[in-house]
């Protein structure tokens, strides 16, 4: 159950952090009460609350930390239930000239704090309502596509099924750098418990279950950004794809050795029932005598065979002689496994008539394959398994004669077996009575239940696939404009067979249907029908007709947003050709647009080069009750597919860059090494509190964070140091050579993970919120000139204000967070990137200097 804050004391709301998390709390939360103590240091200010929302609910009291009989009256006065300590001494400058107020306020402050908290709280009913409560994820029958290292087979699957997986050898299907659909490896793998979920519903059938804030990436104006499913409204634009997402492929070739190696019959064991006890002796025997073997092997050889049999073995290579005795050589087994299995593989095909080693996979069998999965059953039940011969049987119309004549050429040149034809009152009744034939198709299931796609069919080449879809035919309904509509019980084929057809540039959609049908024989007068669902997979007429796709309304799937198209190409229209108003426009429109002009944005080009395009948001619904939920992380990429219809997801796990080249990012287990009197009082005010939890089971969570940045922040800090010498026209000192990097956190998202860690983090953990922004200073300086030149062009270029002064005493070189464990426990991820965010803020100090103007 997670912790419901009503009436909450903010430590020093009137600074930067905590009047945005002020700001935040009233405007999310309408049942919260506000506490705000602040002593209005150099770091706050009265300015900073003013436009609250609601302030009604929000009281503020000046004051010390340090003032424990003040702490202690609000504490009991407004029956507080959560405390959010933001009250510090945060200017590490000002800590190397004056360290006693930083240990003052840090450590003191917090420990009056700590003891006015324990004492109203003594009898720990609070701790009853704070404890881990759920993580960002999506529900474990979510299908994705995940790839065997390994065999390079690919399977469609929920994602529960990976937990029973070797994650090692595992690939999943996700989106690159440059928009291209690509397997990357799996990193972890994460599940939990949660009471609620959202079911969201998309475009093309599509449906997926996920946590409030597991992020679905949406289109924007300004490109793809990941966004909470909390937070998703109708109509919003989510990331699918539809092209080709391999473009090397080669055709499967079966090796029938191994597809048949199961396989035995009464004569092939008594033909290699002797060799193969021969060669075991061998090998078990170690030194041993040619009597000695014909004395193990009486009943089947005789001793002058064996002897022959022991110099022939040694005259080969596999065994040596010495003084009489005979002693197998490394090769001796090996070899004789070799033999053994050549042997056994000559007598099968002799037996079943077998007319290769190998069979590769063409056009023609592809395409019978697809008629199988429509109109075929295999040889299944215990009777039809012992049989000789297992048959393969088709069903089909009387005026299916393509489909007739498909089947028999098949059999002839494929498998060189005789296709028997049975004509029934309706139909052809199709069968090829093999058994090494049978094996090839039951790799795609038996029955309509139980049928699915081998994991090799997914590396086939686009032609292949198509053949395929074409044989599939024989169970679909054809309508006038093209499109084909194919119908199946099978769930989980259905959906395999969308994602399959994606893949290969045929734009798919699903539905479903539930059907009453008759159960079976029923007494006279009485009906009884049961209820079946059946799955409808459609394939859109452009994907298949070869004249003008032009004629034919294009899919969402193969469309972009407008307005991200005018946004990079800054008109809608040009050299002759325009696009409409509507929301979304063809790829093939755009590209049309595009090559007017001399040079295509690089954004715009990476989209267009890629098969990625538009699943629209239809409904989206609350799901209470408990159920599992599941999550898989990408390092490096951070996203996956997933879904009936393929959408794309955020993962939650993000793999950060270094502090030196081979250190990894600070995380919760981190020890604490401070380089500043700031940072070391910071230290022992988290020591502290860990103290008070282990010791007096004081329900606490601590947080850490990397460098801020945003509005209401103290002009002595860096960024606003930069964006105000630029609006005033001064030197902008920049310290060292620019070097020394961080990561830079929105001060927006630091209030969202705050939010989230009150709420639902474990007691007594640490847990760390980055922004995954890491930037050299002088880039970030470089970067603010040029959003001023183009927001203030008359005093442009900036970037010649900037000015090298000397670093300062215990500058840390790089400072970086590793947010994983706020992102696998509790959601949380930055929705802000550091150009969008550092975007914002200079627009803000620009409204904000336009103002004190007036």
């Amino acid at each position: 159950m997670e912790h419901r804050p009503h009436n909450v004391l903010v430590t020093g709301g009137a600074g930067f952090i905590g009047c945005n998390f002020i700001r935040h709390l009233l405007a999310t939360d309408p049942e919260i009460r506000i506490v705000n103590l602040d002593l209005l240091t150099y770091a706050g200010s009265l300015d900073n609350l003013r436009d609250l929302p609601d302030p009604a609910r929000h009281l503020f009291v000046k004051g010390d930390i340090c003032d424990r009989a003040l702490v202690d009256r609000l504490l009991r006065e407004h029956q507080i239930d959560t405390i959010a300590h933001f009250a510090a001494e945060s200017h590490v400058d000002r800590s190397i000239t004056g360290p006693a107020a930083f240990v003052e306020t840090n450590l003191v402050g917090t420990f009056s704090l700590l003891e006015a908290a324990r004492m109203a709280w003594l009898d720990g009913k609070t701790a009853s309502h704070c404890r881990f409560h759920h993580i960002s994820s999506v529900t474990g029958d979510t299908p994705v596509l995940v790839r065997d290292r390994q065999t390079g087979e690919v399977a469609l699957q929920p994602i529960a099924d990976i937990e029973a997986q070797n994650l090692t050898e595992l690939d999943i299907l996700t989106l690159s750098d440059d928009y291209q659909v690509v397997f990357h490896p799996i990193g972890n793998f994460i599940k939990h418990p949660v009471d609620l979920v959202y079911e969201i519903t998309y475009n093309g059938g599509g449906r997926i279950r996920a946590t409030e804030s597991h992020s679905v990436f949406v289109f924007t104006e300004q490109g793809i950004v990941a966004k909470p499913s909390g937070e998703l409204a109708i109509g919003d634009q989510l990331v699918t794809f539809v092209g080709e997402g391999a473009p090397i492929r080669q055709p499967h070739v079966f090796d029938l050795s191994q597809k048949l190696s199961e396989y035995c019959y009464e004569g092939l064991d008594a033909a290699l029932a002797k060799r193969e006890r021969i060669m075991q002796t061998v090998a078990v025997g170690g030194r041993f005598s040619y009597s000695g073997l014909h004395t193990a092997l009486a009943q089947d050889i005789n001793s002058t065979t064996a002897y022959r049999l022991f110099e022939t073995l040694t005259a080969e290579g596999f065994l040596t002689k010495k003084n009489g005795l005979y002693q197998a050589t490394a090769a001796t087994l090996e070899d004789s496994m070799l033999q053994a299995e050549r042997q056994r593989w000559q007598l099968m095909k002799n037996k079943l008539h077998i007319p290769y080693d190998t069979l590769t996979v063409t056009p023609l069998l592809m395409e019978v394959f697809g008629l199988y999965l429509a109109e075929g059953h295999s040889a299944r039940t215990p009777a039809e398994m012992q049989s000789p011969h297992r048959n393969v049987t088709f069903t089909i119309g009387l005026n299916e004669t393509r489909q007739l004549e498909l089947l028999r050429r098949c059999a002839d040149e494929v498998f060189g077996i005789h296709a028997s034809v049975a004509r029934r009152s309706s139909t052809y009744q199709i069968t090829y009575s093999s058994r090494w034939v049978h094996a090839l198709f039951a790799e795609f299931g038996c029955t309509a239940e139980t049928k699915y796609l081998p994991g090799w069919i997914w590396s086939q080449p686009k032609e292949f696939i198509v053949a395929f879809f074409k044989g599939y035919e024989g169970d679909a309904t054809l309508k006038r404009d093209g499109r084909r509509y194919y119908t199946t019980v099978n769930r989980t084929l259905a959906e395999s067979l969308l994602w399959l057809a994606r893949l290969n540039d045929l734009n798919a959609l699903i539905s479903s249907r539930t059907i009453q049908q008759i159960a079976g024989k029923v007494p006279p007068g009485i009906t009884v029908t049961r209820k079946r669902e059946f799955y409808d997979l459609q394939i859109t007429a452009e994907s298949v007709c070869d004249h003008d796709h032009d004629h034919w309304r294009s899919p969402m799937a193969r469309c972009i947003p407008s307005a991200f198209v005018k946004n990079l190409l800054g008109r809608r229209s040009n050299g002759g050709i325009h696009v409409h108003h509507k929301p979304l426009i063809n790829k093939k429109q755009v590209q049309r647009l595009a090559d007017t002009f001399e040079s295509i944005p690089p954004d715009l080009a990476v989209l267009l080069d890629s098969p990625i395009g538009v699943a629209q948001v239809k409904s989206i619904e609350k799901i209470e009750g408990t159920t599992m939920v599941y999550d898989v992380s990408v390092p490096g990429n951070e996203k996956f597919f997933g879904g009936n219809v393929p959408c794309l997801l955020h993962n939650t796990d993000e793999v950060y860059g270094t502090l030196q080249p081979d250190d990894p990012p600070f995380s919760e287990t981190t020890p604490y090494a401070p380089n500043s009197p700031y940072s070391a009082s910071k230290a022992g005010s988290d020591h502290l509190v860990r103290a008070y939890f282990h010791t007096y089971g004081l329900p606490v969570v601590t947080t850490n964070c990397s460098n801020n940045y945003g509005p209401f922040q103290h002009g002595e800090k860096f960024i606003p140091t930069v964006i105000r010498s630029c609006l005033l026209q001064k030197p902008i000192p920049v310290y060292g050579d620019g070097s020394n990097i961080r990561d830079w956190l929105y001060v927006a998202d630091h209030c969202r993970g705050i939010d989230a860690v009150i709420r639902r983090g474990q007691l007594g953990e640490t847990y760390n919120i980055g922004g995954c922004n890491e930037w050299a200073n002088l880039n970030i300086t470089r970067l603010i000139c040029t959003l001023l030149d183009q927001r203030r062009p008359e005093h442009a270029p900036h970037q010649r204000l900037i000015t090298f002064v000397t670093d300062r005493p215990g500058h840390d070189w790089r400072y970086a967070i590793a947010a994983d464990k706020m992102e696998r426990e509790l959601g949380w991820k930055p929705q802000e990137t550091f150009n969008s965010g550092i975007a914002k803020t200079v627009d803000w100090y620009l409204q904000r200097d336009a103002a004190d103007s007036l």
